[in-house]
């Protein structure tokens, strides 16, 4: 039986520096989608890190962008 992950998502401005997370949203069970709204400005990187729960779930994941 395959299991799907329990994604976490976290977004940053600067990878490196946990302490100026944009968001982090954990909201879904495996196999559920999780979804970040996110105000962006032209010009501000923005890292998207995609974790799972623990170190149980994993599986595979398909990340998408939909602009406003």
């Amino acid at each position: 039986m395959q299991l799907s992950a329990d994604l976490v998502l976290h977004v940053r401005t600067d990878c490196s520096e946990r302490a100026i997370e944009i968001s982090c949203l954990d909201v879904g069970n495996s196999g559920d989608t999780e979804s970040i709204p996110l105000g962006a400005t032209a010009g501000t990187p923005i890292d998207l890190f995609v974790d799972s729960y623990n170190n149980v779930s994993a599986g595979s994941f398909e990340p998408s962008i939909t602009p406003d």
